[in-house]
């Protein structure tokens, strides 16, 4: 969600907004991702959290 990064450097947190797809697409009618970006997003997922399986 793009909205929430502004809030958090507001409070003064740093934030990223992180995830599969293209953001100009993203929380539309139409979103959709395809398969292999979703598989590449939660490899990296399970690395950052140090998990083998997520």
């Amino acid at each position: 969600m793009l909205w929430v990064s502004p809030l958090f450097s507001q409070a003064g947190y740093s934030a990223i907004v992180y995830g599969p797809g293209d953001i100009a697409q993203a929380h539309t009618a139409d979103e959709w991702i395809a398969l292999d970006q979703l598989q590449r997003y939660t490899a990296s997922v399970a690395h950052i959290l140090g998990t083998q399986h997520l």
